[in-house]
């Protein structure tokens, strides 16, 4: 999962944009339920830890992982996070 993420350019997007697409990278290439898990641990850590829990952290990895059901390659992922405001 963590490879998954690590393709891609995250630099400089807003931070809703960047679960969007790393829990459809992951979606794509791990499966649905590694997505989930993955954005799932992500916020509890930040809860428990230094970073910022969100629940539009998990409304952007709910995006991100239907549009990796409908999207094969990363540009089309990308076009579908845009659609749904992410």
């Amino acid at each position: 999962m963590q490879r998954a993420v690590d393709s891609l350019a995250l630099e400089g997007l807003p931070d809703v944009r960047k679960h969007c697409l790393a829990a459809g990278t992951i979606a794509i290439r791990c499966g649905s339920s590694s997505a989930f898990i993955a954005g799932y641990a992500k916020e509890i850590s930040d809860a428990f830890g230094p970073g910022d829990a969100s629940g539009d952290d998990l409304s952007a990895n709910a995006a991100g992982r239907s549009c990796a059901e409908r999207s094969a390659e990363g540009s089309a992922l990308a076009a579908c996070c845009a659609g749904a405001g992410y």
